[in-house]
């Protein structure tokens, strides 16, 4: 190859990496700008958002985050996000990532039709069925409590879950299974101490994607839930909203002070999870 077509190719390859990095670029800024707009808006009052909406915060009004802290039951409403949050994600992962190992690992043919079942799951949308499930909670006396939410938000992800941890366990090795066994290892064992390990990014993933619109979700607690006591943070939200006004500038603060611990658990996984991502691979 000549060197015009060397330096052709490597401008090639630099202009598709700019264009990429361009891209990304402009992704983030879609995503941090509402943020930082967010955080602005928290620390002004109302008139101030009504007289100049982008204008920067001159004189900070922290006293937004001391009425959300103190006045709206957050730190109650915050542990019914975490409880119901938390539960779904236990049962789900639970569940799903031995399921998806099984599925994976061992080669039956009824494997391929119950895999292809779950996936069909994930084509139909939840909030379709909202009215049997309310009737089905309802019969089994669990209206009003975090428990229905908990299986609903289990039962939601689990096709997700499925799907990511079966492309995880599907491509390890099978050498690792057979050294296992000679080693005098169990099904459970193998299992636990061979292969979960290696399938850890799979299983950040999984907890982040899940995790994310479980704690966003303000649909299924407006169906299940009646007490203002069980309210999670999407449902409590409503309470800023007046009959013939709104707390512009606490909404904000409540805003922002919510969207805090599904950051840190981002931020928390984020190597596991970038690694997975570039790991992982489906069927």
């Amino acid at each position: 190859m000549s060197k015009a077509s060397v330096l052709r190719v490597k401008h090639l390859g630099l202009t598709k990496s700019s264009i990429v990095y361009l891209f990304l670029g402009l992704y983030a800024v879609l995503i941090i700008v509402p943020l930082l707009i967010m955080y602005n808006s928290s620390l002004r009052s109302t008139t101030e958002l009504f007289s100049a909406p982008l204008s920067l915060a001159i004189n900070p009004r922290f006293e937004n985050y001391r009425e959300v802290l103190l006045g709206s039951n957050f730190m109650l409403h915050l542990m019914n996000s975490v409880i119901i949050t938390a539960g779904a994600m236990l049962l789900n992962i639970g569940v799903g990532t031995p399921a998806a190992y099984a599925l994976a690992r061992y080669r039956v043919k009824s494997a391929g039709i119950v895999y292809s079942f779950f996936l069909l799951g994930l084509m139909v949308p939840l909030r379709l069925a909202s009215l049997p499930l309310f009737l089905m909670m309802r019969d089994l006396g669990l209206l009003d409590t975090r428990t229905a939410l908990i299986l609903v938000y289990s039962a939601w992800r689990f096709g997700f879950t499925i799907l990511i941890l079966y492309g995880f366990f599907y491509n390890l090795p099978e050498n690792l299974e057979d050294a296992g066994r000679i080693d005098g290892a169990n099904e459970f064992q193998l299992f636990r101490k061979v292969m979960l390990p290696l399938a850890r990014p799979g299983l950040v993933i999984a907890i982040i994607y899940n995790a994310v619109p479980i704690w966003n979700d303000f649909f299924f607690p407006l169906i299940f839930l009646r007490s203002s006591e069980l309210s999670p943070l999407p449902l409590a939200v409503a309470n800023f909203f007046g009959e013939h006004s709104v707390q512009w500038g606490p909404l904000f603060a409540f805003l922002g002070l919510s969207i805090l611990p599904i950051v840190v658990l981002y931020l928390l996984m984020s190597r596991y999870f970038i690694r997975g991502m570039l790991a992982g691979t489906f069927r």
